[in-house]
């Protein structure tokens, strides 16, 4: 004896073009008065954070960073020695961007196996996963004087050092020299 159970199906919500985001607002946050006190007091916990931490932001002195950006980047590594972490840094990022190829490469490969549309991310969801690190990059490279020069120092021959003042930015605090041009005073 087979005994088949009833299906029940749920009817379809008629969706209300007219009906925007103030309307789930008011449906989701204001919907009772224990809501509306939730919603009221963290909205102003959330609203003085944020202006605290724009008025520190905006109003702070960061020449101490300035000043201390070849301490914070590699410590008290030894200047004669700093080919090894741009080695190992350039490395790293070879062996990430063929990782990175290759693990792709793979999953078009077996989607093609499996007869499935393979289509690459787009530039803007990548830009959405790897914002932090664009931003670390962005904010050290917001020290320099000029990022191009951080990026790209100069190519000279063995033996032949640059005068403190004509070596690029980066290159310059690495060796511990102040970068902006100016002598200022930290009070």
């Amino acid at each position: 004896m087979t005994v088949e159970a009833p299906v029940f199906e749920e009817p379809a919500v008629p969706v209300d073009p007219a009906r925007g985001p103030l309307d789930w607002v008011r449906k989701n946050l204001f919907n009772t008065w224990y809501n509306t006190l939730l919603t009221v007091a963290l909205g102003g916990l959330l609203g003085s954070a944020l202006v605290t931490l724009l008025r520190g932001l905006l109003g702070a002195d960061f020449e101490i960073i300035r000043v201390n950006l070849r301490l914070f980047m590699i410590g008290q590594f030894p200047a004669d020695q700093l080919w090894r972490p741009w080695a190992a840094t350039y490395l790293i990022a070879v062996l990430i961007g063929s990782v990175g190829g290759s693990l792709a490469a793979g999953a078009q490969d077996r989607a093609r196996e499996a007869g499935l549309p393979y289509t690459a991310t787009p530039f803007r969801q990548v830009l959405w996963r790897f914002w932090p690190i664009i931003a670390l990059v962005s904010v050290i490279l917001a020290f320099t004087t000029t990022p191009a020069p951080a990026l790209l120092p100069r190519r000279r021959r063995r033996g032949q050092s640059v005068p403190a003042g004509h070596a690029p930015p980066v290159e310059r605090v690495l060796r511990g020299h102040r970068v902006d041009a100016e002598p200022r005073r930290i009070h």
